[in-house]
């Protein structure tokens, strides 16, 4: 194991006994400065694996301004190209599967090993060859190079659910080393090539060595002294005698993160949107011209329709329901793996989302908050009511979002119909509440 010196001098306790009082609490308070001073010391010092291997404690998730300052790639382009002389995965007729890549720069990994900094990107074929395939590029600095390597990484069925969800970050499965952008750098002398692969379990964005999960993949070469690239190798718990040539942390877009962002927004919106209906005290649905508007969306007849049913804030009720639409078409466009995972877990996670989001944003409509009785209340009962229309007005309205296909109007059409279902939920509750107050 690789030793770290703390330097922090060490005091004689013994001669403590020979001072007098005051000397006595000076050397006691100075006792006490070293012992916090060598806490600090050791929280600050490197995690040191078994294997020796030094694993900084430093945030892993930067932002692609950050990695342009650190590597001063300021040129860096957010499309990857792999002609046919570069990329040596082929098919059985000779042709390349994969050539391009989409790399997406929203949350970069940085992993700090041996004094050896490496980048990770989640990126994406613009062919896609298999949805529970998913890639990472990793960068890092070799002789003042950059060095680029492209993996394919093969979760389990089970693990690719998992691991797109975020309910684990531990990937099982197979992976291969599709691009290399230095051969020479797979040259070694024991026949083959180990890949460490590092998947953060943190709760917090800086990572060490008691929530981390290491594991490894080796690529050895052919009898003509070639790398096997393409061909697939077994994903494997880590061994403390097995020296790495390279390592990076496993990159994987934060969808529950990415969901848990657009629900809070989602939530704002249907708030502002039922605080606005309240105040309206003459209008219908009933007649909304759905399908004419979706045969030719215009944001302004949209807003006219708004109008002519009655509501006096068209304009204010327009854009909030567009804003609405637009939140979701930028969180399907950002979130590719959403629509890979099973119903049930979108189902999951939207329901977990939106509790949350509720609880952290409350719809305040009158009456005022109840007092404390034992019996309920009839403001009780309202918000009992209120708070039940919110949530299905919430969770009615993920789903036609989710169902339709279209721009910003067309998806603004789709939430009218919620919002009107959710208006009249309301107005009930709000007669009921009324009827109560009744002697």
């Amino acid at each position: 194991m690789r030793k770290v010196k703390l330097f922090c001098k060490k005091k004689k306790l013994n001669l403590i006994k020979t001072l007098k009082p005051l000397h006595i609490m000076k050397k006691l308070l100075s006792l006490i400065m070293f012992t916090t001073l060598l806490i600090s010391c050791t929280a600050e010092q490197d995690f040191t694996s078994n294997t020796g291997r030094t694993l900084k404690k430093q945030k892993t998730n930067i932002s692609f301004d950050d990695f342009k300052r650190e590597t001063n790639l300021k040129d860096f382009k957010k499309t990857l190209q792999l002609h046919s002389n570069q990329f040596q995965a082929r098919n059985a007729d000779g042709s390349y599967e994969l050539s391009d890549f989409d790399i997406d720069t929203e949350m970069i990994k940085r992993l700090e090993l041996d004094d050896k900094t490496t980048y990770s990107f989640r990126i994406y074929p613009t062919v896609v060859i298999s949805p529970s395939i998913f890639y990472n590029l990793t960068m890092d600095l070799k002789d003042g190079v950059w060095i680029q390597n492209v993996l394919e990484l093969k979760p389990t069925i089970e693990n690719f659910e998992n691991l797109i969800s975020g309910s684990t970050n531990d990937i099982n499965g197979e992976v291969s080393i599709l691009f290399t952008s230095n051969n020479d750098g797979l040259i070694t002398t024991n026949n083959c090539y180990t890949v460490g692969i590092i998947s953060n379990n943190c709760d917090d964005q800086e990572i060490s060595e008691t929530c981390v999960n290491k594991k490894y993949s080796t690529f050895c070469y052919d009898n003509e002294n070639n790398i096997i690239i393409g061909n697939s190798s077994n994903i494997i718990n880590e061994s403390n005698n097995i020296d790495k040539d390279y390592s990076f942390i496993l990159n994987i877009n934060d969808l529950k993160k990415n969901i848990r962002v657009f629900t809070e927004e989602h939530v704002l919106l249907n708030n502002q949107i039922l605080n606005l209906l309240e105040n309206e005290t003459d209008y219908s649905f009933d007649n909304f011209p759905y399908s004419e508007l979706s045969s030719t969306p215009n944001e302004q007849d949209f807003k006219l329709a708004l109008a002519n049913s009655g509501i006096i804030k068209h304009e204010d009720l327009g854009n909030f329901l567009l804003r609405k639409s637009q939140n979701w078409i930028d969180f399907v466009a950002n979130n590719k793996d959403f629509a890979l995972l099973k119903p049930e877990t979108k189902q999951t996670l939207i329901n977990d989302a939106i509790d949350a989001a509720i609880v952290e944003n409350p719809l305040i409509l009158n009456p005022a908050e109840p007092d404390n009785t034992t019996l309920r209340t009839c403001a009780q009962q309202y918000k009992v009511d209120k708070d039940r229309c919110n949530r299905n007005s919430n969770t009615n309205g993920w789903f036609a979002l989710a169902a339709f296909v279209g721009g910003p109007v067309t998806g603004g059409l789709a939430c009218v119909a919620v919002i009107a279902e959710s208006a009249n939920c309301l107005d009930d509750a709000m007669a009921d509440y009324k009827e109560c107050l009744k002697p």
